[in-house]
Parts: C-alpha cells; structure tokens; sequence
C-alpha cells in the first residue's frame, strides 16, 4: 500500500502532506490518514500547514465512494480537530514551497 501522507517539521511549522493521485479527492482512506497526521501535531507548539502533492489541492468528496455502502463519515472528526488545536491550522493551495512566517 502505497503512503498517502507525510508529516514533516520544518522549524516552528509542522507540513502535513497529502499525495492521493489524481485529484487528492477526500475519501475515507485520505480522511483517516489527513486525521492521524493532524492528531500527532495536537501537543506540538508548531504552526501546522495542510497542503497537497500533485496539480489540485482537495478536488472534493471521492466519487468512487458514492455508489458503494455507507462509510462512517469522519469530516466531522477532521474539522473538530482542525478547529479544536488551539493553534493555526494554515491550507497551502497549491504552495510548492512552505516558509515559516515571520514577524
């Protein structure tokens, strides 16, 4: 199975990265790995950056889901845990390059 995800910390930024080809669609399997990687920066004073491999950021719900059996939806989860960090949760659209701000 091939790794969808990667955290990386650079300085005081904590880079979440999701590769997912074709489009980064936003099924249960790239939910469940966006969610993991989120839930370890949590406790880390880091800024933490969401951003995406490829030529899309998130294209949206995965349509290869739609017609299948119900999947527990976990958007909830994810934007509890995007909002509840306490810190900046930063998307970085079709950002090459992801530089630690400063003042």
């Amino acid at each position: 199975m091939i790794d969808i995800g990667t955290l990386e910390r650079r300085s005081t930024t904590a880079i979440v990265t999701i590769d997912s080809p074709s489009v980064n669609a936003l099924g249960s399997v790239v939910r469940a790995k966006l969610i993991a990687l989120l839930a370890q920066t949590v406790a880390d004073p880091s800024v933490s950056v969401v951003t995406c491999r490829g030529r899309t950021f998130f294209a949206g719900a995965d349509i290869t889901e739609i017609a299948g059996p119900a999947r527990l939806s976990s958007f909830p989860e994810l934007l509890d845990l995007i909002e509840g960090q306490g810190k900046p949760v930063i998307a970085a659209i079709h950002g090459e390059e992801v530089h630690p701000w400063s003042a």
